[in-house]
């Protein structure tokens, strides 16, 4: 998997150079461990008329056909490999801390269940080298724009680092959707709230 965050939104590209570790691992649909799950109360999440901020565009994916909007200025790509995704990041320095907006999409054959499509992903993040202490801190259903979802709140250390993470698991008629925020803790707290605005913004495009 390779991914280079060159271009400020709403540029995509096929991406070319290897990034470091943390970003490689997420856009693996890499999401998830063990341990105790705090369970919280059902959020749903509606986009308004007000949604749009200035500090956030619109983006229609032309592959999969949903919509969303991205933090003006943050750098986006397209990643490469076996799986689609697109990946967002605060700054496209890979030497400095950063935070970054993940979607993976996967195509949904049969009846889906988000729960364990959730499990799924966690098991897969789980054996990628150099994480460790992986917790579920939260865990609650969710409806994002009228679609069923889950989502999720993750920490662990990845190569000695610690992270933050949220998913939310969006299911449509015919595609799966991971879309994350994932962060070192030390700045987690800085893009959580942003993360909720632009989950409200979420529309899948299953005809």
């Amino acid at each position: 998997m390779k991914i280079n965050f060159l271009h400020r939104v709403p540029s995509i590209s096929k991406l070319s150079q290897t990034a470091s570790s943390l970003f490689i691992l997420l856009v693996l649909v890499a999401c998830g461990g063990t341990g105790a799950v705090a369970t919280s109360s059902a959020v749903a999440y509606r986009a308004t008329n007000t949604t749009l901020q200035s500090d956030l565009l619109p983006y229609h994916d032309p592959t999969y056909n949903f919509d969303m909007q991205f933090p003006r200025s943050w750098y986006i790509g397209q990643t490469s490999g076996s799986g689609y995704g697109i990946a967002a990041a605060s700054s496209n320095d890979p030497t400095q801390p950063r935070a970054a907006l993940i979607v993976a999409v996967e195509p949904v054959t049969g009846t889906l269940n988000l729960v364990q499509a959730a499990s799924r992903a966690e098991a897969t993040i789980q054996g990628q080298a150099g994480v460790t202490g992986f917790t579920i801190d939260d865990s609650h259903p969710a409806t994002v724009n009228g679609l069923s979802a889950q989502e999720r709140s993750y920490s662990y250390t990845l190569n000695q680092q610690s992270i933050r993470q949220r998913s939310v698991y969006i299911g449509d008629q015919h595609q799966l959707y991971d879309v994350s925020l994932v962060a070192p803790r030390a700045l987690y707290g800085q893009y959580d709230q942003l993360f909720s605005t632009i989950i409200s913004t979420f529309k899948g495009g299953s005809p």
